[in-house]
């Protein structure tokens, strides 16, 4: 299956409650790669690459209400050919 690059944006209360090292956490176990940053408007972006499953459960995985997190909405704004640029 061929691997894609998304770009994910986050939104809801997703800054300063451990939402990133969640993120970072599923990303690992699916072997999604890629980086996760908070925006100045409170949201988080995603950058990642995976193949299309992987992406997808990685989608539903971090769409979350619990403890302090409540993601509100997530929107894959950019999908394209993995280009493997990130570990």
């Amino acid at each position: 299956m061929a691997r894609i690059k998304a770009e994910i944006i986050v939104k809801g209360v997703v800054q300063k409650v451990g939402y990133r090292d969640y993120v970072q956490e599923k990303a690992r176990s699916l072997n999604v790669k890629g980086y996760v940053e908070n925006q100045r408007d409170g949201s988080v972006r995603i950058m990642c690459e995976a193949d299309e499953d992987s992406l997808e459960n990685f989608i539903k995985l971090i769409d979350i209400k619990q403890d302090l997190i409540a993601v509100e909405r997530i929107e894959t704004i950019k999908r394209q050919p993995a280009t493997g640029e990130y570990e």
